[in-house]
């Protein structure tokens, strides 16, 4: 007797059996970002470039890429995000006070190349960059 169960329930259905079908047919999270530090090997395996990133992460309301502690790329396409915690001194959204926003991060340099047009929006120059660069 032959079987007709459609190819999505067979998958379904092995996924389910078997711990190492699951990780092959469904995926697994991709670390990003480990303790605030990219790994661009896994931005290359998983097709995502910067600009990318930052989209999604300003979707989730992240405007700067100094609070995120880790970002794992989900199996969906959806990120999660876990920020660094605030310790140290006394800030003062701790204390109730208006600190003022933040502005978002921009990106100056893309794929090794310096964007000019982006230095200019926040009026810096390159030699400016190559001094924060090099600390």
């Amino acid at each position: 007797m032959i079987c007709h169960l459609p190819l999505g329930v067979f998958i379904e259905v092995c996924a389910l059996k078997k711990d190492s079908m699951k990780k092959l047919l469904k995926g697994q999270p991709s670390l990003i970002i480990r303790n605030g530090e990219w790994d661009m090997k896994q931005m290359k395996n998983n097709h995502l470039d910067l600009e990318q990133v930052r989209t999604m992460l300003r979707k989730q309301g992240v405007f700067t890429l100094r609070k995120v502690r880790d970002l794992y790329l989900e199996p969906g396409g959806e990120i999660s995000v876990k920020l660094h915690t605030e310790t140290g001194s006394v800030t003062p959204d701790m204390l109730g006070l208006d600190s003022g926003d933040e502005p978002p991060s921009i990106l100056v340099i893309e794929d090794g190349k310096i964007k000019e047009e982006e230095l200019q929006s926040v009026k810096k120059s390159k030699e400016w960059l190559m001094k924060k660069l090099q600390k």
